[in-house]
């Protein structure tokens, strides 16, 4: 048998990496030493870093990989088909606008035809993004969003972009406490894989998969926004920011507890420290930009966000294009600054359904895609005063 994992997997497959035998429901992972040093790591993040799991000898299937398995469910060959890459080719805007706006909208309408999608939307940009690509008036599309209570307006954007598209539309809040109910529930579903309290949709995910068939998602849209950095950092340096994109403060300080409760040796900095230089070191691109996301999206995003995806997995199809392999290609292929700032997708926004641009942008409420920019002038320091103090108040 052959399995092909995904470049971007939802599930993750785990393997005895010493013995190289499958793990099936029927594995007794209970005989399994514990990897204390990356459940610390787990707790000063929130998800367990590359490959590795709760145990010393369990790590998940690699990325991008056909993976042969005998008939005694042991695994006899691993080939990559698929690895991360810098080749700019494309320096203009308005070229990767395009070809952006061909691969995304390919991927979408070829995964989307025949089944009922839902789509969820927010005040953002990744969900905007999606229903730029979709025409006005779109049959068998769904659209929803949530609120928690007393949260954030998060519904009054998505309504909007909604009634711009033309979309039937469904809202939801979230409860206080919610999580406590369905605990059990995430637990199975995901393994706890990753950290579990921002896991908001298990409250609604009942009455949401009634909506279709088949869930669109704007998971990866952060690969339009990579950080800036310079390329003259250091080695020492460069793996400062990215640990401090990984490491979370009260996290650190839960692991370092952990990590002196199980008397492990050495320092669970040093341990930090290594094991994301290793990643680092691995990763043969000469922009700092860049290694920055592959170490983002290779080490991490799947593990970090992609765990939760299980709740809409469970009993529907799930569809991320962002990360589909002909755009993950397009990213590869262009150059850096581009990939900055939400470049592409509000220049393909504009282009595409110039309604949507004209929507407040959340982060920059009340301001659009057309002038954001002017967030920090002066003339709108009041109105962002209004908005805080309603946001205070409220929560």
């Amino acid at each position: 048998m052959r399995i092909k994992t995904p470049i971007m997997p939802i599930s993750q497959q785990l393997y005895n990496w010493k013995t190289m035998e499958m793990v099936t429901e029927a594995y007794d992972l209970g005989k399994e030493p514990i990897d204390y040093k990356s459940v610390a790591f787990f707790a000063a993040t929130g998800f367990f870093f590359d490959d590795k799991t709760f145990y010393k000898n369990i790590k998940t299937l690699p990325n991008a990989a056909y993976v042969d398995v005998d008939n005694n469910n042991y695994i006899t060959a691993i080939e990559q088909y698929w690895d991360w890459y810098y080749k700019p080719e494309i320096y203009d805007l308005n070229e990767a606008t395009a070809l952006f706006g061909e691969v995304f909208e390919k991927e979408i309408f070829e995964h989307i035809e025949g089944k009922k999608v839902m789509l969820p939307l927010s005040g953002g940009i990744d969900s905007r993004t999606i229903a730029a690509a979709i025409p006005k008036g779109q049959q068998d599309i769904i659209s929803y969003s949530y609120n928690y209570e007393n949260g954030g307006d998060e519904i009054k954007f998505a309504k909007d972009i909604a009634t711009s598209k033309a979309l039937p539309f469904h809202e939801f809040e979230i409860p206080r406490g919610y999580l406590w109910e369905k605990f059990e529930e995430l637990v199975a579903t995901t393994g706890c894989y990753n950290e579990v309290t921002h896991s908001r949709q298990m409250a609604v995910i009942d009455d949401v998969e009634k909506l279709g068939d088949l869930f669109i998602l704007g998971h990866g849209g952060e690969i339009f926004r990579l950080q800036r950095v310079g390329d003259n950092l250091d080695e020492n340096e460069l793996l400062d920011i990215a640990i401090s994109q990984i490491v979370k403060e009260g996290g650190l300080d839960l692991a370092n507890k952990l990590w002196r409760h199980w008397k492990l040796k050495g320092s669970l900095t040093d341990y930090i420290r290594e094991t994301v230089k290793v990643a680092l070191d691995q990763i043969m691109v000469n922009n700092n930009i860049m290694k920055l996301t592959i170490l983002e999206f290779k080490y991490c995003a799947v593990k970090r966000s992609h765990v939760n995806l299980k709740i809409f997995d469970k009993n529907r199809e799930v569809l991320l294009p962002f990360l589909q392999p002909e755009v993950l290609d397009l990213v590869c292929r262009t150059h850096a600054d581009l990939l900055t700032d939400r470049k592409i997708q509000i220049a393909y926004i504009k282009q595409k359904s110039p309604e949507l641009a004209r929507i407040a942008w959340q982060n920059y409420y009340p301001l659009n895609l057309y002038n954001y920019k002017d967030f920090n002038k002066p003339k709108n320091i009041p109105t962002r005063l209004v908005n805080f103090l309603n946001r205070k108040i409220n929560e």
